[in-house]
């Protein structure tokens, strides 16, 4: 070769290094990219579950602001009402002892369905009087063909079915209602309600019982 005069094999190595030091970059840079997005995805993953804890405690504390609540349901709306002796009524047919001071406030409350009979919220004074109610109810009906009538509870009231039950909150009436649906696909024969929580139970001799909080629970309804 003569002196001075470059190699071309010389550049073409030189050429191919610099595009090997440029994929190599490149590669790096990639790997740096994609960890990045790995632990970006991590941190998402983590918000998400702190979200989700945090949504579950808020609506679990929402709930038990109404500990001490019963709702009696589709129990027919009359001129000059007063829930208040609803109340009395319904536990005088319950064969349950109430007094004046058993019972804060009785109300009237609007529902999803605006056509449809307010129904009415009680709260009570302790959950024990509240759970000695749900009891009586649920006593009454296993032996009244598992019936509530407002006509039981009152004679000048037509033979529509009432129901007592814990006030849930708009979230868990949802998830209740979800629940049941989930319980029916799987053939599970038992969800319900105690202290202003959900359960469900397979069968008879199942000794589980899923404690159903949030959507995610239902995943143990299998």
């Amino acid at each position: 070769m003569t002196k001075g005069k470059k190699d071309p094999e010389d550049d073409m190595k030189q050429d191919i290094k610099n595009i090997l030091d440029k994929l190599t970059t490149m590669e790096t840079k990639l790997n740096n990219v994609l960890e990045e997005n790995e632990r970006l995805k991590a941190d998402a993953i983590k918000r998400d579950q702190e979200f989700a804890q945090l949504n579950r405690r808020v609506h679990f504390l929402e709930q038990r602001t109404r500990i001490n609540n019963l709702e009696i349901m589709d129990f027919p709306t009359t001129i000059n009402e007063d829930p208040v002796e609803i109340v009395k009524q319904v536990c005088s047919t319950l064969k349950v002892s109430i007094r004046n001071e058993d019972i804060q406030v009785a109300h009237r409350v609007p529902r999803f369905n605006k056509a449809a009979t307010k129904n009415i919220v009680v709260n009570l004074c302790s959950r024990w009087k509240k759970m000695e109610i749900i009891r009586a109810a649920k006593k009454y009906r296993k032996e009244n063909n598992n019936k509530i009538v407002a006509k039981d509870i009152n004679k000048n009231l037509p033979s529509k079915e009432v129901f007592i039950s814990e006030h849930l909150t708009p979230h868990f009436k949802q998830l209740l209602s979800k629940t049941k649906v989930a319980a029916k696909e799987k053939n599970w024969k038992y969800v319900w309600v105690r202290d202003c929580q959900i359960y469900a139970k397979k069968s008879d001799t199942d000794k589980n019982v899923v404690t159903v909080g949030d959507v995610l629970d239902l995943t143990n309804i299998i």
